[in-house]
């Protein structure tokens, strides 16, 4: 966090406030908070401090909280166009008054805990229904047979997590199968021809170890 915004927020006890208010929030201010977003002990939403990260961090960050379905606000000093292609929650402009950050952060939460579907997972124009089996990119049906499903499910929902080949054969065919590990990577590349395009990427190869669904 930078030294400007970790004086205001000391000084006007502004994160005190929401503490004060029962609010269980998360400060994402470097790449090793980003890590640390997961299911444990998930707070009711995310403070990303754009002043400290790039475009790219600010973007695997919010990816990993709308796959967990906590809110995002972000902080900022002034509108920056960047804002247009990201998928956030509500951004407020630095420095904000006591009440306003207290209105954005309680109206955001109330409204994901209305309208969050649990078997929803969206990054990046991917949908994945859990409850239907159903992907889509940008609102194109994508036709998966069921292992290809399986390991955008697994992946997608541990994203930047690398699988090893052996990783995703004993945990989508099973233990039993007796099949070699080069069908996950016919698997990966059918997977990948259907959902992916020269534009939007979404599994990434790591070489000599695996697969992983990209930050």
């Amino acid at each position: 966090m930078t030294d400007s915004i970790q004086t205001f927020y000391t000084k006007d006890n502004y994160l005190n406030s929401l503490s004060q208010s029962g609010i269980n929030y998360s400060i994402i201010a470097t790449n090793l908070d980003i890590e640390k977003i997961n299911t444990d002990n998930s707070p009711q939403i995310y403070l990303i401090d754009c002043e400290n990260l790039g475009d790219d961090y600010i973007n695997q960050a919010l990816d990993k909280c709308n796959v967990l379905k906590i809110p995002t606000l972000l902080l900022v000093t002034k509108p920056e166009s960047y804002l247009n292609d990201m998928n956030f929650g509500d951004f407020i402009i630095m420095p904000p008054t006591n009440f306003e950050l207290l209105a954005r952060v309680k109206k955001l939460i109330s409204k994901s805990d209305t309208s969050a579907d649990p078997n929803l997972i969206n990054i990046r124009g991917l949908s994945i229904n859990k409850s239907t089996y159903e992907v889509t990119v940008y609102n194109q049906r994508i036709p998966l047979r069921f292992k290809e499903y399986e390991m955008l499910l697994l992946m997608a929902t541990n994203i930047g997590k690398v699988y090893s080949r052996e990783d995703l054969l004993s945990q989508i065919w099973g233990y039993d199968y007796f099949g070699g590990i080069r069908t996950v990577d016919v698997h990966i590349r059918r997977l990948r021809s259907k959902i992916e395009d020269g534009e939007n990427i979404f599994i990434e190869t790591v070489w000599n170890v695996g697969y992983r669904f990209k930050n």
